[in-house]
């Protein structure tokens, strides 16, 4: 708590020197306005551009030696809410996860553990820290992008695999709704029951159409973009 609310103090003496205000989502907006004092200041939103490097030729990692698999990446811990995505595996044994990011947390070690006492220990692939060459190569090769996160300021591997028109299912909490927009599917809760029965729906409803579908709506989320936003800001500031 004491963390929190020196970093609270912190962020109140930079606002008070601002002319204006700049926040990656509306989400992170509203959480600006309940937690520090702005005086009126005003507040632009500026979404992130996609970041996600191309790669003309990439080779298969070598953890993978299966056909069907979803992916998600992120620093393994508890607010990214992987277990909940367990019952896929379950109801699916030809189905494998590959989750990407730093794997130090307890909670990485409490996955692994949950995994094997389902019984899908060998579907759950942790491969830690990964290039950007693997990166895209998992997001191009998934059957689908996986993020039931709790809480993201923004949620930029969700823009990523949607550039590459991927089905991405994601939960319905924080900026995720607003980033994935009508193209994504959402949990509305984490019941194993619900979670299969989105995904399932889901794919059998995805198809080319929509994969343009996502790929278009991504293109908002660019870095030139942004650029001329903040440029914009600058220039009346």
């Amino acid at each position: 708590v004491k963390k929190r609310e020196r970093k609270l103090v912190r962020l109140q003496k930079k606002v008070n020197r601002a002319n204006v205000i700049t926040v990656i989502s509306k989400y992170t907006e509203q959480v600006v306005r309940q937690n520090l004092i702005l005086n009126n200041k005003p507040v632009h939103v500026v979404y992130n551009g996609n970041s996600l490097q191309l790669f003309e030729q990439t080779s298969k990692p070598n953890f993978i030696y299966f056909d069907d698999f979803i992916f998600s990446i992120g620093i393994i811990s508890a607010k990214k809410n992987f277990h909940v995505l367990l019952p896929l595996l379950k109801n699916n044994t030809q189905l494998h996860l590959v989750i990407a990011g730093n794997k130090s947390s307890a909670y990485a070690q409490k996955l692994i553990e949950l995994a094997n006492k389902m019984g899908v220990g060998k579907q759950l692939h942790l491969p830690g820290t990964i290039t950007d060459e693997t990166k895209y190569w998992l997001y191009k090769n998934c059957k689908a992008f996986v993020f039931p996160s709790l809480t993201e300021g923004f949620g930029l591997p969700v823009v990523e695999a949607m550039s590459l028109g991927k089905p991405v299912f994601l939960s319905t909490l924080s900026s995720l709704p607003e980033v994935g927009g009508t193209q994504a599917h959402y949990w509305n809760n984490f019941e194993p029951q619900h979670i299969v029965e989105i995904f399932e729906q889901g794919i059998q409803k995805f198809d080319a159409k929509k994969s343009i579908e996502s790929i278009e709506w991504t293109k908002q989320f660019s870095w030139e973009q942004a650029a001329k936003k903040y440029l914009q800001l600058y220039e009346t500031v």
